[in-house]
């Protein structure tokens, strides 16, 4: 279990500091540790909590209707919730994965012989020569490139 301080749990929260004490507080949802140095430790849980009330009170929910529900009905909401999560983060896991062995094949080469093919286009329609060994700069002028002799 991982430990917060508060500016942390503020971050990963979208929350400021001072509405978590507020809420800690006034409602006593929270029941963050101290450390040595007197600071406010929050657990995971607090933070899964935070954000469930912010997803809440983001739709239109009071603050004070939630917290009359208590910690542990809103920690079962929390876990109720949570598998949906665990869903998109496992989609959005496979189609990046997917994407990116889509991208796979478009290295470096591929990606500057492409530039500089455009680049030959260009010149060739305007009339102008291309010399081989030269590539579309970033500022769009052509400059001096080191490619491989097989990409002419």
């Amino acid at each position: 279990m991982n430990v917060h301080r508060i500016h942390r749990v503020a971050k990963l929260t979208g929350l400021s500091r001072d509405v978590i004490r507020v809420w800690e507080r006034r409602f006593g949802l929270l029941k963050p540790t101290r450390g040595a140095n007197r600071y406010r430790n929050y657990s995971d849980e607090d933070v899964a909590l935070l954000r469930y009330l912010k997803e809440q009170l983001d739709a239109g929910a009071s603050i004070g209707d939630l917290a009359r529900v208590g910690r542990e009905e809103l920690m079962n909401r929390v876990r109720a919730a949570t598998p949906r999560a665990t869903i998109v983060d496992n989609t959005f896991n496979r189609l990046l994965r997917e994407l990116l062995s889509a991208l796979e094949p478009l290295d470096r080469v591929t990606f500057e012989t492409a530039q500089l093919q455009s680049c030959r286009l260009k010149r060739h329609s305007m009339g102008s020569y291309c010399r081989s060994r030269c590539r579309l700069g970033s500022c769009g002028t052509m400059v001096m490139s080191t490619l491989p002799s097989n990409i002419t």
